[in-house]
């Protein structure tokens, strides 16, 4: 992926394994896709529930992300 300034960027990779704070976490992944757009995930351990995404994009819309 290629930036403004001529540099390649790389995507975000967050791990979900517990190895920090929940709260961390949630700060690193907002960061992420705040500033990049896009973020690898690991170490979830299950699949992510339908209803917890449709809710992670109605609150994105909330604040026109």
């Amino acid at each position: 992926m290629a930036t403004t300034d001529g540099k390649t960027a790389q995507i975000p990779l967050i791990d979900l394994s517990g190895s920090q704070p929940e709260s961390q976490t949630a700060k690193d992944l907002v960061d992420a896709a705040a500033t990049c757009g896009f973020v690898y995930i690991r170490n979830q351990g299950k699949d992510i529930p339908v209803d917890v995404i449709d809710g992670i994009f109605n609150l994105a819309s909330v604040y026109n992300l």
